[in-house]
């Protein structure tokens, strides 16, 4: 049977069969007494290496999602981009290296989060920020691949369960309802959750359940973006400063400062200046809803049905305020004049006054909305006493939609600022005093100081000698709209869907009491599409085969001029349009005047004229109201960042498990082989089919390419029970992980040439191909040693070792001249480029295995041995480390570094203490991650930057309950009591601020009751 039919016969059959049950209620989680007994048992009683959470460990912590819940499993650690984590690392890997599962089934949920705050989600990974913790009974975690777990998981496997009927006896309910303050902004935001079983005897059973909240995520602090190396005396003709020429950067710079009284060309040459200076407001309100339903039928002992269905959605609005020096990308305009320079060792300007800068207001406001849908039918024969059958087949999608993203800019040209981090350094006094030469200072404050004088008179002139302005003065001038105008109207939006269906058949035949042979096969599908508009478009050029000017989101400035007492805009069909006057005064507000906090989680220095109060920000629906309509916001669809990816897959396995006795040890263990074999198709739009940066077609045509592969992969684990308390592990395998999505995709990004208006030489042009279907996997060969004691009831003292030898992917760079027909066929001018010009071309390719390995220790015990009522006592604590590095060539000095992978920390450590009484019970946790390194990114040519990371975090957690009733408790969590700044640095060498955001505190208080 072909592919296809099987897949459209499988999903009638998911839809038929789900129908017929849908008038069921939706899941809940439930409690269990003995929670840290069952975890434990579950652990020693499995082969390879296995952490359960079941939901009374989650159900006490209140956690807010599952990512978490899963915070406190050895060796995970979660990526909090907002105030719900969204994805989990383990061991060092990503989360690229995870596989997901719910209800035994593989899926993806896009992320919501719109670039404003985080970036919307753009791989396979899922996205546990879509679910509350309450839709789930347990979390499995499979640390070590076997031949029957499906392949995906390098860094491991983790299956989430929602509860079904019988795990209830008769009828029960329960509810639970509370609310969260958040320090930073003084709000309160509800959630409940409701759930409902009914179970006939165990032969039938319904269950549902619904959850639903609010949550807010608030960051305030400082950022830059990026540094940028000063480089005036870079020379296309000359080399490398590290091979005595001239240059600090790969490509000519296009941030410059230019020269002033004593601060020339020489002495700027080599000091390192922020890109974007500024404060930085995200915000994000969001609404979660989930709902389970559950169908259990048991007619006879040997036959069970099993019917799951999952919904979740979560909908958030951004906003995102940005207030900055625009430093960045002036290449001479304007000319930027530095008027007083403080430098460190580092030779970072860590404090300056400038005349003729620009100063920008922004504000970024989104709506985004994510769904996902999953229904799942499994089937369990006993067929005799010898074999035993399973048939798992579901249906799963996921959309994602940002219906808008919409950013307006206020700019204050020919303006003077000063910004310090250097507190003992006011910039105001930078402003006032002239500097002689570099003045030597320290970067120790976490949060800059900023003072602006926009739209200054003065800045215009190179030989401005300071004055005697106060910082009065500058606040007045900070919050005058008049200052301000119009500078840039974006607007964006983005949809995309994921779709998998998946049929298992799993046979296992008992050979005797000691051996089980195991073997089964599967068909999946897995397919995935995005589309990206914008007002990111040119205007057609006269000759109609390119385009000319500045895109959409400029034109307001480019296109228009003055008529009288009117503004004429000039639209893309060349009428002319009477639009407002483009001056700040009309658009603008302040933070405090629109309800926007700031200060309530940072400390602003006193020093600075940029506050609550003199903070103006753009009025985004006046803005809105008067240009919403106008031709420049109207978008385009991207088709350079269009694709569909698809995935089919069948895949079949051997395994043969035992369990028996030698010498008087217990030995349990299985080996097993899996085989795959993957179709892949990716698809992109045609570039011959439109004229690029003009994103306007009549039509257009898709490209497809298709690759086809297969894996074998073997597994061995085994377990042995050296005494009564005290088993060892060993785990060998061979395990993959797909790149992620816009990896594999086929598009083509090009970066056009430009003239240097120096010398006349066309340069910079680039060409970005994505790596298409023919992309390897991530392969390792990995092996696990584990050694576990249980020394008492409910106590635990483990150790393991791991090592994996994984492939990766990295970007290659090359030069090609292209002929005609080949830039035609990118939709490049070939009359626009010179003859023989050579393109940087720059390709995603696989790379040779690199070793990492760890440690990962355990020890929790309940102190029951200590007289009361300290006996209620108790500890979980885990710790890892992970040594995982690769060889990354720094592109300035071509010297091979050894760095830590992407992503990896190389320790973790988690601890809750806790106490545990007949009335309350109260548990404070601790998480520290180190930090780590987030991208090599070493792209920017003309900036000098290499490498970003993250420092390192503490962030404490403490949660109690009191028992009102036998079935009714009232909880009390407060989360990151000490307010635990999150901080991005740039640069290898000397770690520049990059990102300095703090959340706040949140307190939440609720009550929960269950009752048959």
């Amino acid at each position: 049977m072909e592919f296809n039919n099987i897949i459209n016969l499988h999903k009638a059959v998911i839809q038929t069969t789900c129908l017929g049950f849908m008038l069921c209620m939706p899941t809940l989680s439930y409690a269990n007494d003995s929670e840290q007994q069952i975890e434990l048992v579950s652990k020693k009683d499995t082969v390879g290496t296995q952490e359960v959470i079941s939901v009374q460990g989650a159900d006490r912590y209140s956690d807010a999602d599952l990512a978490e819940s899963l915070s406190r499993v050895p060796g995970v650690s979660i990526d909090e981009s907002s105030d719900s984590g969204r994805q989990v690392s383990m061991r060092g890997l990503g989360p690229r290296y995870i596989k997901t599962t719910i209800n035994g089934m593989e899926s993806a949920a896009s992320g919501t989060n719109s670039s404003v705050v985080g970036g919307s989600s753009n791989t396979r990974s899922l996205d546990f920020g879509i679910f509350a913790s309450e839709l789930f009974t347990q979390i499995e975690i499979e640390k070590t691949p076997s031949a029957e777990i499906e392949d995906g998981g390098i860094g491991g496997n983790v299956n989430l369960q929602a509860a079904r009927p019988f795990q209830y006896d008769g009828s029960m309910f329960s509810y639970s309802f509370s609310g969260r303050y958040y320090e930073i902004s003084s709000k309160i935001k509800p959630r409940m959750s409701f759930m409902a079983s009914k179970n006939w005897n165990n032969k039938f059973g319904i269950l549902g359940s619904i959850a639903y909240s609010k949550g807010l995520s608030h960051f305030e602090g400082a950022s830059t973006v990026r540094w940028t190396v000063l480089n005036p005396k870079w020379d296309e003709n000359s080399t490398s400063v590290h091979d005595g020429g001239t240059n600090r950067l790969l490509a000519e710079p296009i941030t410059t400062i230019s020269e002033s009284g004593p601060y020339t060309n020489e002495g700027l040459d080599g000091k390192w200046i922020p890109r974007i200076p500024r404060y930085s407001i995200f915000t994000r309100e969001q609404e979660r809803f989930g709902t389970t339903a559950a169908i259990q039928y048991f007619p006879f002992d040997d036959f069970s049905l099993n019917i799951d269905w999952l919904y979740a959605s979560i909908k958030s609005v951004a906003n995102e305020y940005q207030n900055s020096i625009l430093f960045r990308d002036n290449k001479d305009n304007p000319q930027i004049y530095p008027e007083n320079v403080v430098v460190d060792v580092s030779n970072n300007i860590v404090a300056g006054a400038f005349s003729n800068a620009r100063i920008r207001s922004e504000v970024n406001q989104g709506i985004a909305q994510s769904q996902f849908e999953q229904a799942t039918i499994d089937v369990n024969w006993k067929v005799n006493d010898s074999l035993k059958a399973k048939i798992l087949t579901g249906y799963g999608q996921s959309e994602l939609d940002v219906p808008y993203q919409n950013m307006f800019a206020l700019d204050a040209h020919n303006s003077i600022v000063a910004y310090s981090w250097d507190t003992s350094i006011e910039p105001i006094r930078l402003i006032n005093e002239q500097g002689l030469d570099f003045s030597r200072g320290t970067m120790n404050a976490s949060i800059p100081s900023f003072v602006w004088l926009p739209n200054h008179r003065e800045a215009t002139d190179k030989d401005y000698n300071g004055d005697r302005y106060t910082l009065v003065n500058a606040k007045q001038e900070t919050s005058n709209g008049r200052n301000y105008h119009l500078a840039l109207t974006r607007t964006e939006a983005e949809v995309g869907t994921s779709e998998n269906y998946s049929i298992k058949l799993d046979f296992l035949y008992s050979i005797d009491t000691a051996f089980r042979l195991k073997l089964g096969s599967n068909i999946r599908s897995f397919k995935a599409e995005r589309h990206n508009y914008r007002n990111y478009y040119k205007r057609l050029s006269q000759d109609g085969f390119g385009t000319q000017g500045d895109r959409a989101e400029a034109w307001i400035n480019s296109y228009t001029f003055s008529d009288g007492d009117e503004l004429i805009y000039i639209n893309e069909l060349g009428e002319q349009i009477e639009i407002p006057s483009l001056n700040g005064e009309r658009f603008s507000s302040n933070l405090h005047a629109s309800g926007v906090d700031f200060g309530n989680a940072v400390s602003i220095p006193v020093t600075s004229s940029l506050n609550e109060n003199t903070w103006l920000i753009p009025d985004f629906d006046k803005l809105m109201q008067s240009f919403g309509q106008m031709d420049f916001m109207q978008r385009r669809e991207r088709f350079d960042q269009a694709y569909v990816v698809k995935e089919e897959v069948i895949a079949s396995y051997v395994q043969l498990d035992w369990d028996s006795t030698i010498f008087n040890y217990g030995v349990r263990g299985n080996i097993g082989l899996r085989h795959i074999q993957n179709t892949t198709t990716s698809s992109v739009i045609d570039s011959s089919s439109y004229i690029k940066d003009y994103f306007k077609a009549e039509s257009y045509n898709w490209s497809s390419k298709v690759n086809k592969d297969s894996n074998l992969l073997p597994s061995f684990n085994l377990s042995l029970d050296l005494t009564d308390t005290t088993l060892a592990r060993i785990s060998v395998a061979k395990a993959i992980t797909r790149p992620s999505l816009d990896v594999f995709t086929s598009k083509v990004s090009i970066g056009m040439p430009s003239e240097n208006s120096d010398t006349g030489e066309v340069e910079g042009g680039l060409i970005k191909r994505g790596a298409g279907p023919t992309l390897k996997p991530y392969e390792s060969t990995q092996m696990d040693l584990a050694l576990d004691w249980y020394f008492a009831d409910g106590a635990l003292l483990a150790g393991a070792f791991f090592y994996k030898n994984i492939t990766s992917i990295t970007t290659e760079k090359t030069t090609q001249i292209l002929s005609a027909t080949e830039m035609r066929s990118l939709g490049i001018d070939p009359q626009k480029v010179s003859d023989n010009y050579e393109w940087s071309i720059e390709s995603i390719a696989n790379t040779p295995p690199q070793t990492m390995w760890g440690v990962e220790f355990v020890y929790q015990q309940p102190f029951t041995f200590l007289p009361a009522p300290f006996d209620g006592l108790g500890i979980k604590a885990n710790y890892t480390y992970v040594d995982y590095t690769r060889d990354v060539q720094d592109p300035m000095t071509q010297q091979i570094m050894t760095l830590t992978e992407e992503d990896s920390s190389k320790n973790m450590f988690h601890a809750t203490l806790y106490y545990e009484g007949n009335q309350w019970g109260v548990r404070l946790g601790y998480n520290y991650r180190q930090g780590f390194v987030k991208q090599y990114r070493n792209e920017y040519k003309d900036e000098g930057t290499f490498v970003r990371g993250y420092e390192s975090t503490n962030v404490w957690k403490i949660s109690g309950h009191i028992n009102l009733m036998d079935d009714t408790v009232l909880s009390i969590d407060i989360n990151n009591i000490t307010n635990e700044p999150k901080i991005q640095w740039g640069n290898l060498y000397n770690r520049q601020p990059v990102e300095y955001l703090l959340q706040g505190r949140s307190l939440m208080v609720g009550i929960k009751s269950q009752f048959n």
